[in-house]
């Protein structure tokens, strides 16, 4: 490790992973690592949207500092920020988003020591503010990450999300089951919505998709949503498999991990939701498009990410806008991973 990267027993660390909310899950594995190497530091995680509500349950961090998007153009937010960071005396930024709002954040906190990607990886000429860079290695952004970590001389170890639902979040999830004859781990959660139209499986696969798992296994799915758009999608859903289906409540991102934590599985386009079942060891079946399970699937061994691996180049810019790719991915194909991962369940 550098001389000058040396640090005290209790340092001060900024984490700024501003956005979004399945990357900044991912990010939670960087927070345990710090707080493992240097128990008695205080970890800051500055952030700019709704993860903010799973950053503040977080074990290893320390204080979630919430910004609104565009702040750096703000003077009087700007100032704000800057003062609260400056306050906090932090040693060490890590910036693990790469991106010129990221690293101008890292910059104005005063940390004299700020860790991000080179040139070849970060974006918008990030890179010219940090004062320590790598080049990353690895594909998937969680290991990607992490290699961030090896300046301060953390070395490859155990990936730890170490992230739970917090207990009211329990007792809600709880409390909705018992109304809904659910018993925890013996159903599936379906989470239909992606903010990211080629990351969306058609919705009307998802209630022949319930309809199919309950005929050959007896389980029922819980549909999950959030916002007006995804209630009308998870309705239409019940609609067409009412006696396989029970519509999810109302939630935050908390209360949303208390009942991804008690599904069996979750069967999931890429987003957030996703990212936050692997994080609390919900087995996942991935839907995936134009995007690469190994660069953003759900992390570790025990999830399934399909993916028709027949369209070339071309074809994935040529339906950039549309649901065509992640479409070729089969009703069928979906189902034989979740029996398959039911009944593994069951025998084990």
């Amino acid at each position: 490790m550098d001389s000058s990267l040396r640090l005290s027993e209790s340092p001060t660390f900024l984490i700024v992973r501003m956005s979004a909310i399945g990357d900044c899950i991912e990010t939670f594995p960087m927070a345990t690592a710090i707080k493992r190497r240097w128990p008695r530091s205080r970890i800051l995680w500055i952030v700019d949207c709704a993860a903010n509500q799973l950053i503040d349950g977080h074990p290893s961090v320390d204080e979630v500092i919430r910004v609104k998007k565009g702040f750096l153009f703000r003077w009087k937010d700007r100032s704000q920020v800057v003062r609260q960071l400056r306050s906090a005396k932090v040693n060490v930024a890590i910036d693990p988003q790469g991106l010129l709002k990221s690293s101008v954040t890292a910059w104005l906190s005063g940390a004299k020591i700020r860790i991000g990607f080179d040139r070849g990886t970060s974006r918008e000429g990030a890179s010219w503010l940090y004062t320590h860079s790598i080049k990353a290695t690895q594909e998937h952004l969680v290991d990607k990450q992490l290699e961030l970590l090896g300046k301060l001389g953390i070395e490859p170890g155990p990936v730890d999300f170490q992230f739970q639902p917090s207990e009211p979040a329990q007792k809600y999830s709880e409390s909705f089951f018992k109304d809904n004859s659910l018993q925890p781990g013996e159903f599936i959660a379906l989470n239909p919505g992606t903010s990211i139209i080629t990351r969306r499986w058609p919705s009307e696969r998802f209630g022949e998709l319930a309809k199919r798992i309950f005929d050959r296994t007896s389980t029922r799915s819980l549909i999950l949503w959030g916002g007006k758009e995804e209630r009308e999608m998870a309705n239409r859903i019940v609609d067409a498999a009412p006696a396989a289906t029970v519509l999810a409540p109302p939630t935050d991102l908390m209360q949303l991990a208390g009942l991804i934590a008690s599904a069996r599985i979750l069967v999931s386009g890429d987003t957030g939701p996703m990212h936050l079942a692997a994080a609390l060891g919900t087995q996942v079946v991935a839907i995936f498009g134009t995007t690469l399970p190994a660069k953003s699937g759900p992390y570790g061994s025990k999830h399934i990410a399909l993916r028709r691996e027949t369209e070339a180049r071309t074809e994935v810019l040529r339906s950039w806008s549309t649901d065509e790719a992640v479409s070729k991915v089969s009703v069928e194909e979906v189902e034989e991973a979740c029996v398959g991962l039911i009944k593994l369940n069951r025998n084990s």
